[in-house]
Order: structure tokens, then C-alpha cells, then sequence
């Protein structure tokens, strides 16, 4: 009766690592195929609360690890590098281990409109944590909902 009992406990014992040891290669194999790579791009228009409109134009390449942006609008131009500390799927978070932002003139204006300046800060604030949400994509390129700065962007693969 206890050969028995002992025989239960350890089935159940191996049955619970093999489905542990699925999901792990399942999310494994799931964060290694749907990791973005390469470089892509962005242009047009970015509008604010006001209903302003700012032209912009930006890049941004992925790596391994991390990502390498450049943004250029209103005047200025932003570049910040990220590692990437958390991936599920075509999801991300990264966090900023360093940025930098610079008038593109010395006549460049200040920035106008709460939540641009908001945004920017947040953008630039090394050890700050974004998360990428993937909401498309596809050959021409990647769309993202950025939760704490509460946009999408969407770059593609042509510079144009």
C-alpha cells in the first residue's frame, strides 16, 4: 500500500516537472522568435493635447540586449540607449542607461505643451522603465503602445 502511495506522489512528482520544463522551453523558444531586430524608422507628425502638430523624424535600432533611438522634433535632438530587462513575446521593457538632448539651433524653442515636456523628461530620465506593447507586426514594420507615456509608435523598415 505504501509502494503504491510512493509510486502516485512521484508521477505526480515527474508529471509537474515536465509540464514546468514545457512552459520554459515554450517561453523560451516563444521570446527567442519574436524578438525584433535591425533598424527601423519614423516620420510625420506628432500631436500633442493642444492639438499642435510637431514634425518628427526618428530611428531606432534594435540589439540583442538593448536599443539605440534617435529622435529629432521641435527643434531638438534626443538619443537614448536602453537595455532590455524583461521580454514576453514581441513585449518589452526597457530601461534608459543613458540619453541625451540638445538644441538642433540656438534658436531652437523650449518645449511647448505639458504633456510633450512630460514625455520628454520621462524619455531622458536614465533608469526610467519603459514597456513596449506590440500591438502589429509585419513586413513593412513594428507598432508599439509605449504604457507610461501613453502613445503609439510605429516605425518601419524604409527611411522614407
Amino acid at each position: 500500500m505504501l509502494a503504491i502511495k510512493r509510486f502516485k506522489v512521484c508521477g505526480l512528482l515527474g508529471v509537474f516537472l515536465a509540464v514546468l520544463i514545457m512552459l520554459n522551453v515554450g517561453v523560451f523558444y516563444n521570446n527567442y522568435h519574436s524578438r525584433v531586430s535591425g533598424s527601423f524608422f519614423a516620420q510625420g507628425k506628432m500631436i500633442l493635447s493642444t492639438g499642435d502638430e510637431v514634425k518628427m523624424a526618428s530611428r531606432i535600432n534594435f540589439f540583442k540586449t538593448g536599443l539605440l533611438e534617435f529622435q529629432k522634433s521641435w527643434g531638438w535632438s534626443r538619443s537614448a540607449y536602453r537595455e532590455v530587462v524583461g521580454r514576453m513575446g514581441g513585449d518589452f521593457i526597457s530601461r534608459t542607461v543613458s540619453a541625451r538632448s540638445e538644441p538642433i539651433t540656438k534658436l531652437s524653442p523650449a518645449f511647448d505643451g505639458d504633456d510633450d515636456a512630460f514625455s520628454q523628461v520621462y524619455y531622458l530620465k536614465v533608469g526610467g522603465e519603459l514597456t513596449y506593447i506590440n500591438i502589429y507586426s509585419g513586413d513593412e514594420g513594428n507598432c508599439f503602445y509605449v504604457k507610461e507615456l501613453v502613445r503609439t509608435r510605429c516605425f518601419g523598415v524604409s527611411a522614407e
